[in-house]
């Protein structure tokens, strides 16, 4: 069996693995990141149809009795088979309270203090709001049916440069357009020292244990050899 050591192994290659992954790389940590599916180049991979047989090789889903969840398994996550809709939480979600009145999100976390990073996130997706002359007609019709409703309705923003308007976006766009991490996070991270295993699952985590006693006291975590063993 091969053993690999590194200063940080990030298991995954979406959104929530591919940002902090950058983040580590940039400030020098040794970084690692596993998919267990196979490499995506966008122009290569993916294709203009609907087929179930080609969408189900990277969709995949899971549900129960309350919840259920749609993913994709490729490098790159859902990222290259989302609608490109990035949208910022409402300020009103950050006030939610449990069924005891609690908080659900810890003391100084709210929309003012995610702003910062919104701000940052959109700019690395490039995500704009879509112009007038591009609604299309379903969405004018929805539009006027919300309006119908007593409801307010806006255009969306969307991770996109360039649209050419296949509408195959579910997918993956074959035109670069959208700005999946194939086109931000990953080749930045990538270029400042990450290196990618496809193909490659994570069986097992098990943290390490040591006797952190020493003639100098207690050491450090940070003092630590590596801290989990991965299978």
């Amino acid at each position: 069996m091969k053993k690999i050591t590194t200063e940080v192994l990030v298991i995954g290659s979406g959104f929530g693995a591919t940002a902090p992954a950058l983040r580590l790389s940039q400030v020098g940590a040794q970084v690692l990141m596993i998919e267990k599916a196979k490499d995506i180049v966008p122009e290569r991979d993916f294709k203009q149809t609907q087929d179930p047989k080609y969408l189900l090789q990277y969709l995949k889903g899971m549900s129960s009795d309350q919840v259920g969840f749609t993913y994709a398994e490729a490098l790159g996550g859902g990222s290259g088979f989302y609608e490109m809709v990035s949208l910022r939480a409402p300020s009103a979600v950050f006030d939610q309270t449990d069924a005891d009145g609690r908080r659900l999100w810890p003391a100084g976390v709210d929309r003012k203090s995610l702003d910062p990073y919104y701000d940052l996130a959109e700019e690395m997706l490039g995500v704009e709001q879509i112009g007038l002359d591009e609604i299309p007609k379903s969405g004018v019709a929805f539009s006027l049916l919300m309006k119908n409703l007593g409801y307010s309705c806006d255009r969306a923003r969307y991770a996109v440069k360039g649209c050419v308007g296949s509408g195959f976006c579910v997918s993956g766009c074959i035109f670069g357009a959208k700005q999946s991490l194939h086109f931000n996070y990953l080749p930045q991270a990538k270029a400042a020292g990450m290196e990618v295993l496809t193909d490659t699952e994570a069986i097992s985590i098990r943290p390490l244990l040591y006797d952190v006693r020493s003639s100098a006291g207690t050491r450090t975590i940070a003092s630590l050899p590596c801290r989990y063993a991965v299978e």
